[in-house]
C-alpha cells in the first residue's frame, strides 16, 4: 500500500496524493492535487481560514502543533483533531501511512 494524503468533502473524496512529502505542508499537498483548503493569506498563518481535521493511520505521523495554530484554533477544535493546513507538515512518509483530511 503506498502512502497517500486524501482529501474529503461532504463525505466525498476530492483529491489524494499519490505520496507523501514530509517537507510540504498540507496547504502544499491539496495545490498538488488541485483542492481548495480555504487559505486565504497564502499560507503565512495570518488568516486561519484554512481549518481542516486530520487523521493519520499512524501515530507521529505530523508535526506538533504550532504557536500559530494555538493562536487561530480553540480547545475544542484542537481536541477535535482541527489543524491549519499551513501549518500542519507530514513527519515521514512510509509505504502504509495515509494522512486523511476532511475539509470544510
Amino acid at each position: 500500500m503506498s502512502s497517500s494524503v486524501v482529501f474529503i468533502r461532504g463525505g466525498e473524496v476530492v483529491g489524494a496524493t499519490d505520496s507523501i512529502y514530509p517537507k510540504l505542508n498540507l496547504l502544499g499537498h491539496a495545490q498538488l492535487v488541485e483542492v481548495s483548503v480555504g487559505s486565504q493569506c497564502g499560507g503565512h498563518g495570518v488568516c486561519g481560514a484554512d481549518r481542516i481535521r486530520v487523521v493519520a493511520s499512524k501515530v507521529g505521523a505530523l508535526s506538533p502543533l504550532s504557536d500559530v495554530e494555538f493562536k487561530h484554533l480553540d480547545e475544542n477544535e484542537i481536541k477535535n483533531g482541527y489543524r491549519l493546513a499551513c501549518q500542519c507538515f507530514p513527519e515521514f512518509e512510509a509505504p502504509d501511512l495515509v494522512i486523511q483530511v476532511t475539509l470544510r
